[in-house]
C-alpha cells in the first residue's frame, strides 16, 4: 500500500538528518503539506 510505504520512507529519510536541520526539514514538510492540501481543496470544490 503506497501510504505505507511512503510513510515508512519518510520515517527512513527523516532518521537520516542531522539534528540541526531537523527543524528545518520539519518546516518544509508542513508547508509541503498545506500547499496540497489547498490545492487539493481548491480543485475538489463543490459547483
Amino acid at each position: 500500500d503506497f501510504v505505507a510505504w511512503l510513510r515508512s520512507e519518510l520515517d527512513r529519510v527523516g532518521a537520516t538528518i542531522p539534528v540541526e536541520q531537523q527543524d528545518e526539514a520539519r518546516r518544509f514538510f508542513h508547508r509541503a503539506v498545506a500547499l496540497e492540501k489547498a490545492f487539493f481543496d481548491a480543485v475538489y470544490t463543490e459547483r
